[in-house]
């Protein structure tokens, strides 16, 4: 039998109040078609993701729309000037070979990374130290990567034969 939107929402908002991880947010849940639309302000962004997780688990629930907002501290989130001046100065101070040549967009708090690296390992170095940091909702990693190729010239500073 086919659970009614009425109960997976009902099921929701109770899965809500049972997990410790959410305690104290008042989150709007809406249902339509079993899609859970899930609305409101947290103080982390381990709580949003924890109330999706929620959702999701719930039976009948065919998908769930995340809109909820998360604002740190006193409430004022970071801005994305914020986030780009923190990802700078974490790849300065964290990883200070590569930082330089790894570039930032932030756009309401999604960082993009975008630069060449060495190998894959580097790749996902960079990634880890931008996505724990605050303000930070995501990573789009586009960081390319990249061998050194030998020049044609190179053999011929190198004494083996072109």
């Amino acid at each position: 039998m086919k659970r009614t939107d009425k109960d997976i929402r009902a099921d929701v908002i109770q899965a809500l109040k049972d997990d410790p991880r959410i305690e104290g947010s008042e989150l709007g849940v809406h249902v339509s078609g079993g899609v859970v639309t899930l609305a409101g302000t947290v103080g982390s962004w381990a709580v949003k993701m924890a109330a999706q997780d929620a959702a999701r688990r719930v039976p009948g629930s065919t998908g769930v729309r995340n809109w909820i907002v998360f604002r740190m501290g006193d409430g004022a989130g970071l801005g994305d000037a914020d986030v780009a001046r923190a990802v700078r100065q974490a790849l300065e101070r964290d990883l200070p070979a590569l930082g330089p040549r790894v570039a930032c967009t932030v756009s309401a708090g999604w960082v993009t990374l975008e630069g060449a690296v060495d190998h894959w390992k580097q790749r996902g170095d960079v990634e880890q130290v931008v996505r724990k940091l605050p303000g930070v909702l995501g990573v789009a990693n586009q960081l390319e990567f990249r061998t050194s190729v030998p020049r044609h010239d190179d053999h011929q500073h190198s004494g083996t034969p072109a």
